[in-house]
């Protein structure tokens, strides 16, 4: 709209560039032009999505940390050591021993997630019981790895079916999508593509936030699979989201010669057996269902693609019946909180992954408050008509919803309201549904059964009513059930009485109203993991040594000893840093410790010069001139990991000097070290076999240091020189 007066506004939308409209005498800037570059999120590695965040411990969690066991976060603590300032993670251990961790080693610590409620046993610094119970984890966990493995290769020892021909089906559905794909919904759709056209069954999951784009994933799978001349299973937790699903489908593939049709309650047994012939028959491309597909009177007449909508939401039975299915068909999974079972199998690299990440360019994240059951509903609820939106009411309760509703109507005696259960009819349910989805009603009073799928654009206001009996996973899905259009949405979480609740409860709450972000599902299966305990995800005999050393750990083991058993292990190694060079990001510079924390977490992952000029440029650009021990930090988290890729174990850098010691395992070619100081023209001499001293040639060490790293790194990649 035209400017009516000379204003500033922002607006929250993607623009290449600044740009001047001289008709409505209008000037645009893009976040580039105000601060000189256009943040970019680097694409996390999968695997290390689902990892608890440092930023997000609070003194008196509990820790583990690799080397001395399961302690107490203390806190972030500014020490001067030597002469040295730095700051250091403060860890409690038995007896209130302290330990202070160097920043260099704050990969060495993950938040403890154990198998229960209880708290753990804390480990004592001076005892060698947490090295014995690390020992006795890794035996267990390479065992779990072959098992993995063996299951790996027996997938893709199975002949597949490759689908090479797409004809013109796929190009007409890429071409027919109305928005732009994200670059993380555009990389997981060829990543199933490729997955697809391999001569082995497809085995991946697609994760991404609730209205992030998984859907359209699975239509172009579909699309693939159909061309091929392969039938298609899209099986759904609900009845709600079965209908959903056939409707998008629908709509994707309108006017393309493609047969799409469903199975569910919402139909009658006429209706359904009428379906069930033509599948049989191959007159059917597309079958959209519930459970009702695994029912042993159905019978594709040539399924080629298994495509299941959040798996965790089936009963055990179901999923078995899912296993038989999948044997030799490509299989595809979407999930917006992975099931802690998913997350084992894709950290350990045996299942194939692809993250969505990024939220569609007009979404807002949805405010999330805990309000008490009194006179504000109707307040809240007026709010939302007043700017033409409706209203969901959770109450999950079928005894007394109807009288539940009544409670609803007379606080808000002008809207219309309904109600929507799973023990309605299915024509009775399915108009209530029909008459909110076309808008003929303000408030919808309902049970969980709009938990998956229904996707109305209009409803932006959801209550849920006695909001501490549900799981976090629940009523992180129940507040992805508004704010799917660029409005903003709200979540109103009703409780009675917030102090009567036990204390996971409590948290639960606390946690959903703190990830308001886009795409917090990931942290959100993370947490459900730290409140349920990780003790039933892996077996009886892996909870045992997940309660000793914690999940993270564990998994890591797990996914280290595959790696190993693949002989794709590589070097790694975990460097000591001696220095008397000052490293850190000062108080008065970044004064909020968790911000500072976050850093120190990020920062320790650097393993790219870009990564360096990039936290550079962030650092100016948000608080200003760098002081020179932040530089510092940066450079020296850059040759700590550089150092650990060619099988360095400790490093002495002082101000003009720096002594490098290698891990007894590698073979060093003393030709080689030697050609590259000379090529670097380096002053430096071999103290032993294993340790040589290089001199700086100016007054910059750390620059040195990079220098002769990414040279050595080379060579490393390039020689594998590990004995």
């Amino acid at each position: 709209d035209e400017a009516k007066i000379p204003s500033f506004y922002v607006y929250r939308d993607t623009i290449t560039g600044g740009f001047t409209d001289q008709k409505t005498r209008t000037a645009f800037f893009s976040d580039e032009d105000i601060f000189g570059f256009s943040k970019k999120r680097k694409k996390s590695r999968n695997k290390e999505v689902f990892k608890t965040s440092l930023s997000d411990l609070s003194a008196g969690d509990y820790i583990v940390h690799v080397d001395y066991g399961i302690g107490i976060f203390k806190g972030l603590v500014h020490k001067s050591i030597g002469g040295i300032e730095s700051d250091f993670l403060e860890l409690e251990y038995d007896k209130g021993e302290i330990l202070y961790v160097p920043l260099e080693s704050i990969n060495l610590i993950q938040k403890y997630v154990g198998s229960g409620e209880s708290s753990p046993r804390v480990s004592s610094l001076q005892s060698s019981k947490w090295s014995k119970l690390k020992n006795q984890a890794k035996k267990s966990a390479k065992k779990l790895a072959m098992d993995l493995l063996k299951l790996y290769a027996e997938r893709k020892a199975l002949n597949g079916f490759s689908f090479q021909n797409d004809g013109f089906l796929v190009r007409e559905l890429e071409n027919s999508f109305l928005f732009e794909e994200t670059e993380d919904q555009l990389s997981a759709i060829l990543d199933v593509y490729r997955d697809m056209e391999a001569d082995y069954p497809m085995e991946r999951l697609v994760c991404g936030d609730v209205g992030f784009g998984k859907t359209e994933v699975a239509v172009r799978a579909a699309g693939k699979a159909v061309a091929a001349g392969k039938q298609v299973a899209v099986l759904a937790p609900t009845t709600v989201l079965t209908r959903q699903h056939f409707e998008s489908f629908r709509q994707r593939f309108n006017d393309l010669p493609v047969k799409i049709d469903y199975v569910s309650r919402l139909k009658t047994s006429k209706e359904i057996k009428k379906t069930l012939k033509k599948v049989a028959d191959g007159e059917v491309d597309i079958l959209i269902g519930t459970h009702r597909l695994l029912s042993t009177d159905v019978h594709f007449n040539d399924l080629g693609l298994l495509v299941i909508d959040e798996e965790q939401r089936f009963g055990v039975a179901h999923k078995e019946k899912i296993s038989d299915m999948r044997s030799n068909i490509d299989v595809l999974t979407l999930t917006a909180t992975p099931i802690p079972r998913t997350l084992q199998l894709s950290i350990s690299g045996i299942r194939d992954i692809s993250v969505i990440e990024t939220p569609p360019a007009d979404r807002l994240p949805i405010i999330t408050k805990i309000v008490r059951q009194d006179g504000n509903i109707g307040k809240l609820i007026e709010n939302e008509m007043k700017r033409g939106g409706q209203v969901y009411f959770l109450h999950n309760n079928v005894k007394d919803i109807v009288n539940t509703a009544s409670w609803v109507q007379s606080m808000a005696p002008y809207a219309r309201v309904d109600i929507a259960h799973g023990q309605m009819s299915s024509i009775q349910l399915e108009k209530a549904l029909i008459k909110f989805y076309e808008g003929e009603t303000d408030v919808l009073v309902c049970t969980t059964i709009i938990e998956n799928g229904v996707d109305i654009p209009n409803a932006n206001t959801i209550i849920v009513n006695s909001a501490g009996n549900f799981g976090l996973a629940q009523l992180y899905q129940l507040k992805g059930r508004v704010g799917r259009s660029d409005k903003r949405a709200y979540c109103y979480l009703v409780v009675d009485n917030l102090e009567a609740l036990n204390q996971i409860a409590k948290k639960r709450l606390q946690i959903i109203q703190q990830l308001s972000d886009l795409g917090s599902g990931f942290k959100i299966a993370s947490y459900d993991l730290q409140l349920r305990g990780a003790g039933d995800l892996l077996g009886a005999e892996q909870s045992g040594f997940v309660t000793n050393i914690g999940y993270e750990l564990y998994l890591q083991m797990v996914h280290d000893a595959v790696k190993e058993l693949q002989g794709k292990g590589g070097i790694k190694n975990e460097v000591e840093i001696q220095s008397n060079v000052s490293y850190y990001i000062p108080a008065e510079y970044v004064p909020n410790p968790e911000t500072r924390m976050n850093y120190y977490n990020r920062i320790s992952g650097i393993t790219e010069k870009d990564d360096v000029d990039n936290y550079m440029e962030e650092f100016q650009t948000i608080y200003g001139d760098i002081p020179e021990p932040v530089k510092n930090l940066l450079k020296i988290f850059y040759i700590k990991n550089l150092a650990s890729g060619c099988g360095v174990i400790k490093l002495t850098i002082f101000s003009s000097k720096m002594k490098i010691s290698f891990d007894k395992n590698v073979t060093l070619e003393p030709t080689i070290i030697l050609n590259l100081i000379s090529e670097l023209q380096l002053k430096a001499n071999f103290n032993s076999e294993y340790e040589i001293s290089i001199v700086s040639k100016g007054n910059d060490i750390l620059q040195t240091s990079i220098v002769f790293f990414e040279s050595l790194a080379e060579i490393f990649s390039l020689e594998k020189s590990y004995a």
